[in-house]
């Protein structure tokens, strides 16, 4: 069953700098506290501050907002790959909750949900070719990027940037996370819009940097789920 867009929210964190200006969104992605984003969110970032996209219930039922620090040490940057891992610490499940992340390839047509802010409606086109991220120190061609059929609200959030960048891309149907959403992303060419595929990457990138629930070894965790 779909995770309701209510659900989803529960894994966002807001991603701000020092000066308490939005850089983008994040989600986690397991039960170790790992927040998966866009590169563009921490590029060229003396230090981060992440804040939960909603005020959480803590123990006793009242709901409390939250901010925690993030040291450049805790960031490990992939610009190759167009994506950030944060680590973090206290993300217990009665705070934030991990998203499941897809380890199928999306079907062409498939409905997809976006959060560029708030959740919009998409559809999966396919592998996008030629496609390039221009991170603060040089441009970087993609290997595995997946083209989206956006509506003019989503092109419009995308070419804003701000909470759009770093936003998770979720399957329409089984809510499981299929990419991760860049507006520093090119094709060459006019496209809806375009993200970068988790499955495809954390195939190509060093095991060294995923989490290890991630891995095919040791036994996945059980957040994670296939399409």
């Amino acid at each position: 069953m779909a995770l309701l867009d209510a659900d989803a929210d529960s894994a966002l964190v807001r991603i701000r700098d020092l000066a308490g200006h939005t850089r983008g969104t994040g989600f986690l992605a397991d039960h170790e506290g790992t927040v998966v984003t866009s590169h563009e969110a921490v590029d060229g970032a003396a230090g981060l501050v992440l804040q939960p996209m909603r005020p959480v219930t803590a123990t006793g039922g009242a709901a409390t907002a939250w901010t925690r620090p993030v040291e450049p040490s805790d960031i490990t940057p992939l610009p190759g790959s167009g994506l950030a891992l944060i680590r973090t610490t206290g993300f217990r499940p009665d705070r934030l909750r991990p998203l499941p992340i897809g380890t199928a390839r999306p079907d062409a047509g498939a409905p997809a949900r976006l959060w560029t802010g708030g959740w919009l409606d998409g559809t999966v086109v396919g592998p996008a070719s030629g496609v390039t991220y221009t991170a603060g120190d040089r441009v970087h061609p993609l290997d595995h990027t997946l083209e989206l059929a956006l509506c003019a609200g989503g092109r419009e959030a995308l070419r804003l940037g701000g909470p759009a960048i770093g936003g998770p891309v979720l399957d329409g149907r089984t809510g499981v996370v299929l990419g991760v959403l860049g507006s520093a992303l090119h094709a060459g060419r006019r496209a809806g819009g375009l993200a970068v595929p988790l499955r495809a990457i954390a195939e190509a990138a060093p095991r060294a940097h995923w989490p290890p629930c991630w891995h095919a070894t040791p036994r996945p965790s059980p957040r994670t789920a296939a399409n």
